[in-house]
């Protein structure tokens, strides 16, 4: 285990914040810990993380009223596909 330290950081706009705020939620991680990890990895410290990408991709389909009433009919089972699954 290694000492750690603390730092404040000042001048972070609001975008910026926003954006660190949802990528570390993409990520399961909370802001400190993704924000290390950045840090870290911008300095060239520690392990390289393997990413394939797909983590960019979550939650990034925008909200659409007609795709989520499709997908919500969808998911509703006809009454008599219920006992012989639809054949």
């Amino acid at each position: 285990m290694y000492k750690t330290h603390q730092l404040t950081i000042r001048g972070i706009d609001e975008a910026t914040k926003i954006q660190l705020q949802h990528r570390a939620r993409q990520q399961g991680k909370s802001l400190n810990a993704f924000t290390v990890d950045l840090l870290r990895h911008g300095a060239g410290v520690g392990e390289p993380r393997f990413s394939n990408g797909l983590g960019q991709l979550a939650g990034s389909m925008p909200k659409d009223a007609k795709v989520d009433a499709a997908l919500r009919a969808q998911r509703q089972a006809e009454p008599e596909s219920k006992d012989n699954y639809g054949f």
